[in-house]
């Protein structure tokens, strides 16, 4: 029979030492919370939202398997390769087919393991930490739509062709600002946003300053050249 619900972690993918994905559990991660108690004031006052949206602590993501195989040497066997496989990454892409078009970004906290001897059975438990918000794969969705791509239902173009100057609009119908991958080709490339300018070489550029704001956003295309977005868009859920 054919394993459809399953995982996958750096080398290791569930489905392949036949692990039967029982259960899943991802509860909501917590908010990062500033709250100040004033004097002579009532109540509290919550600064959580200064900067116009909310933001959490890690979230934990559990996932419990089963095996069964009459062999004890054989469950022992993929106890042990269970672990190798996943205890020895970092952080990286954790694929789940009940959550598609996309991924966590995860690490592997702890990996519990219960032998059954009697049923033939090994139940193991698989706790990652990952960031609060799904990863949402923009590649995949452009993949579906050519050159358009189209994020709650917004229609918008993600490459441009410019020669010397272009003004452009990207929607960002995600649940938080996000930090596009910008590739380009040309002379003299570089981005206005907000007032700040960002300058771009050849081959793909990532700025940890440069955030799209949630909604419609205006950008000012500088250079003359191809230039492409890649919205990783973030998710809650």
């Amino acid at each position: 029979m054919e394993i459809k619900e399953k995982i996958s972690y750096a080398n290791f993918d569930s489905s392949q030492l036949n692990l039967w994905l029982t259960d899943r559990n991802a509860p909501t991660p917590k908010e990062k919370e500033v709250v100040q108690n004033i004097p002579y004031t009532h109540g509290e006052n919550d600064f959580s939202m200064i900067l116009g949206e909310r933001f959490f602590e890690m979230r934990k993501l559990e996932y419990s398997f089963c095996l069964v195989e009459p062999i004890y040497e054989k469950r022992k066997a993929v106890e042990q390769e269970v672990k190798r496989q996943i205890l020895l990454s970092g952080f990286t892409k954790l694929f789940d087919s009940h959550d598609k078009n996309g991924y966590w970004w995860a690490k592997c906290e702890s990996v519990q393991v219960d032998d059954e001897h009697e049923k033939s059975q090994l139940k193991i438990k698989v706790i990652f930490i990952a960031r609060p918000f799904f990863i949402n794969d923009s590649n995949y969705l452009q993949n579906l739509w050519n050159d358009f791509w189209y994020p709650e239902k917004y229609e918008q173009l993600l490459d441009y062709n410019v020669v010397s100057f272009k003004k452009i609009s990207l929607w960002n119908g995600y649940d938080k600002a996000i930090s596009p991958i910008i590739e380009v080709e040309g002379d003299g490339l570089s981005i206005n946003y907000l007032g700040q300018s960002f300058i771009l070489k050849n081959g793909k550029n990532e700025f940890f300053d440069f955030e799209l704001l949630k909604g419609l956003n205006e950008l000012e295309l500088i250079g003359t050249g191809k230039f492409h977005f890649q919205l990783l868009g973030e998710v809650m859920i």
